[in-house]
């Protein structure tokens, strides 16, 4: 377990352990579970009614009601711009159907799993399923998996005459840089699985696969009852789905086409061509019961195998044999359950729910006390009459996340420095159900108004306003505010505009004289910036603030070159302004942008911006730039926060500026010895000369 985890679970640990008698109170006041969704069945579908293909929702709000909450089958095409625009980009050459193997050659060292197969004799549509055991899993055992690297995948392995499928890569894992090359699917944001494992183990279940043509994947339902999606970066795919009834549906997957696949729902695919796709697993609070359910069933095959070999395990053996089997054990569901509520929170009234009073004793038995008293404590004092999200939001935040300090890696911090302080998620909860109606005049105005009564709502959210909404509400002649023309979904992925040398060695002696003359005329940092009491090792000096306005007056020539460098970002060094960046709504233009603010950071040994969730927000465009000599400190890079699990580093000299879409998660990693100064610039389409922050 990381050092990470180890940390969230203590902090989590400081509140207090409730009275039984609570915890029995908590339980009794719960809704009922409800019954798991059933497999879908595929008798109402012939060749002559297809299985239908629907354009994905920007917002996701939708599908989850229609297809994750039922456990249906969908087929999508994602929305223009597509989220994996920069996948389409790196893996296929522009303007045709090739795969480009750049990218690939200048990683052709990373290591990869190839998976023997045998192209079927049999036309399709005829090829008789394999048989499956009771849990879904074949019958005949799986062929031996080899590994290599890229360059001998690319040279050897792809077109040799034992064929070879390139399946569960892990791609942004293995290969850091391709990070910001997607997001997924809007349905599919909300995921307790994924950021787990990235804490728990260093893993994940996002793969990338690249099959010659006719290569294939048998018959099976995926691990552990998760749900699945697989977009298509380039090539065709045939998938063929079993329904309990032994009814069989088939359709072909499209390039640029996303398939939803439903847990426990029996399939497999075949690549009709060359084809490269991009599939994850995940966990929602839809498919919680079924994962459980899967884990107890695993469990019981596992002690039925140890007591037929007459083997004496202890209990953490027995729980490394479930994960072995099917890749979460009792204890890792149990935390995964408690620590993901900062992703979706009104999921815990169920599951917990069941964990601590149908599944006790095995809780007991196989998870440490310490992961039970945190779940006590999410359970021991909920609200009344809970009817949604927003309840039981402020419910954890009165109970479990009332430090500031506990851990951000799940969302945790926006949750508990913003619940609570305002109506907001009554007003999202309100503008949902409207959307859904169709009403997105009204729909606008209650996005608008919980955006601006909670700023990081995005954050929590993992996409900010629903682009589809404000259209729409343009289309109906909406003449309220637009919140921002930045989308904000895009800023998450879009790139970072690096400019080497910015500064001039004597722009820094000029920049950092002025800064330590407005401290000394304010009266102290802290009067210049009453933020600053509340910072631990580190301070912001504010440069240009009215009425005297110094930086600009004073240094235009340094502030002219930040402003230049913003300009060219936006219009030549970047895609921001594309049809799938962030910044195409931008109608203002670079000339109605002002400076909101500029500030001259200072950061000592243990000061930094750990908080990897954080964005500028109402900023149009950020720039960074490092006044300090690399070698006067240690740690402190800048980071941006890729794809909802890594940061990122950007190297920076003294001198050299980066520039980004300010929603873009970024951070500075904690100082670890000597002094980092750095200078911050926000440009937005507000008044200038913003007093402070």
């Amino acid at each position: 377990m990381s050092k990470e985890l180890d940390a969230a679970i203590s902090l989590a640990l400081q509140s207090t352990t409730p009275h039984s008698t609570s915890i029995n109170n908590a339980l009794s006041s719960l809704p009922p579970v409800p019954p798991s969704a059933n497999t879908p069945e595929f008798s109402c579908l012939t060749p002559s009614k297809p299985f239908p293909k629907t354009a994905l929702s920007p917002s996701g709000t939708a599908e989850r009601l229609k297809y994750l909450n039922t456990n249906t089958l969908g087929v999508f095409t994602p929305p223009s711009p597509s989220t994996f625009q920069n996948a389409i980009e790196a893996f296929t050459c522009e303007g045709s159907s090739q795969i480009d193997t750049t990218f690939f050659r200048n990683n052709g060292t990373c290591t990869v799993p190839l998976y023997p197969f045998t192209p079927s004799s049999t036309p399709s549509s005829t090829t008789p399923p394999k048989p499956l055991d009771p849990s879904g899993r074949a019958l005949d055992p799986s062929p031996t998996t080899i590994t290599c690297t890229l360059n001998t995948w690319l040279d050897t392995y792809r077109t040799s005459p034992k064929q070879y499928y390139l399946k569960d890569f892990h791609l942004t894992s293995s290969i850091p840089s391709s990070s910001n090359f997607y997001t997924p699917p809007s349905f599919a944001i909300h995921d307790i699985l994924n950021p787990f494992l990235k804490l728990y183990n260093n893993s994940d279940y996002k793969f990338l696969y690249w099959g010659p043509k006719l290569s294939n994947t048998e018959i099976h339902s995926d691990v552990c009852s998760t749900f699945s999606w697989s977009f298509n970066v380039i090539g065709r795919k045939l998938w063929k789905f079993y329904d309990d009834r032994g009814d069989k549906l088939e359709f072909i997957q499209e390039k640029g086409e996303v398939v939803f696949v439903p847990c426990d729902l029996k399939h497999e695919v075949e690549n009709l061509e060359e084809t490269i796709s991009i599939n994850h697993n995940w966990i929602t609070g839809a498919s919680t019961s079924s994962v459980w359910s899967t884990i107890k069933d695993e469990l019981l095959e596992v002690t039925s195998e140890i007591n037929r070999w007459n083997l004496e395990l202890d209990i953490e053996e027995e729980e490394e044999m479930l994960r072995s089997a099917c890749g979460l054990n009792v204890g890792m569901f149990f935390l995964m359950c408690v620590l993901g509520c900062g992703y979706e929170v009104l999921f815990l009234r169920n599951i917990i729910r069941t964990l601590l009073t149908e599944d006790i004793e095995l809780i007991k038995e196989r998870c440490p006390q310490k992961y039970i008293k945190i779940a006590q404590t999410i359970i021991a004092s909920p609200p009344t009459n809970p009817r949604s999200d927003s309840d039981w939001a402020r419910y954890l935040q009165n109970s479990l996340l009332e430090r500031s300090d506990v851990p951000d890696d799940f969302g945790l911090r926006a949750v508990a420095s913003h619940l609570g302080k305002s109506n907001a998620l009554d007003v999202l909860d309100s503008a949902t159900e409207l959307e859904c109606d169709g009403k997105f005049k009204d729909a606008m105005r209650e996005y608008n108004a919980a955006y601006r009564l909670w700023p990081a709502l995005d954050s929590v959210l993992a996409g900010g306003l629903p682009r589809g909404v404000r259209e729409e509400a343009i289309k109906s002649s909406y003449d309220g505010p637009l919140l921002t023309d930045v989308d904000v979904a895009a800023a998450r992925s879009s790139q970072v505009v690096v400019r080497r040398g910015l500064l001039s060695g004597e722009d820094i002696e000029l920049l950092l004289r002025l800064a330590g003359e407005i401290t000394e005329s304010d009266g102290g940092k802290d009067f210049n910036n009453p933020e600053n009491k509340t910072h631990v090792n580190k301070y912001a000096i504010m440069v240009n603030d009215p009425p005297s306005y110094r930086l600009r007056t004073e240094l235009p020539m340094v502030l002219g070159k930040v402003v230049r460098f913003a300009e060219q970002s936006i219009t030549r060094d970047s895609k921001w302004c594309e049809e799938d960046g962030p910044l195409k709504d931008f109608e203002g233009g670079c000339s109605s942008l002002t400076v909101r603010v500029a500030e001259v950071w200072t950061y000592a040994e243990g000061g930094g911006l750990v908080d990897n969730w954080h964005y500028d927000t109402d900023s149009i465009v950020t720039i960074v730039c490092l006044l300090s000599d690399r070698g006067d400190f240690s740690g402190g890079s800048f980071q941006t926060y890729e794809n909802g699990d890594r940061n990122i580093e950007h190297g920076m000299e003294k001198g050299d500026g980066v520039c980004f879409v300010s929603h873009k998660y970024h951070n500075i990693a904690k100082v670890e010895g000597g002094q980092r100064r750095s200078l911050v610039v926000e440009l937005w389409e507000g008044e200038g000369g913003k007093k402070g922050r």
